[in-house]
């Protein structure tokens, strides 16, 4: 009896140390999206030069697949800086021209990029 005893403090004391270690796992993941346009601008800047498809997907809304967010990387290098003058992402070039913008929205207090929309949509 003492035996089965034992066992059951040590698979209860498991399960509470494996609770525990989900729970904070999950607390220390980055948030989904941005607090504010320009923070996106520059999360995606980063995600851009370094090709980063984990930091791409977490500024995506929704699950649009990882080709497309890859699509969405690659196709932004034509720039050298990200700005956010409205409700889109606009990829400038070194002489200051625009090579593309991208739709961005707000969900839930938060600014993701519009996983919808044409990367580069509105191509001056």
């Amino acid at each position: 009896m003492r035996r089965s005893q034992l066992l059951t403090y040590l698979t209860g004391t498991l399960l509470l140390l494996w609770t525990v270690i989900v729970v904070v796992l999950v607390s220390t993941e980055p948030d989904p999206g941005e607090a504010d346009p320009s923070s996106l601008a520059a999360a995606f800047s980063h995600a851009v030069r370094s090709q980063d498809l984990a930091a791409g997907r977490r500024l995506v809304a929704g699950d649009p697949g990882d080709e497309r967010i890859i699509g969405l990387l690659k196709e932004a290098r034509c720039g050298s800086s990200v700005e956010a003058p409205g409700d889109f992402l606009q990829i400038v070039t070194a002489d200051g021209g625009i090579c593309g913008r991208i739709p961005i929205s707000r969900l839930d207090g938060r600014w993701y990029l519009d996983p919808w929309a044409d990367p580069l949509g509105g191509r001056p």
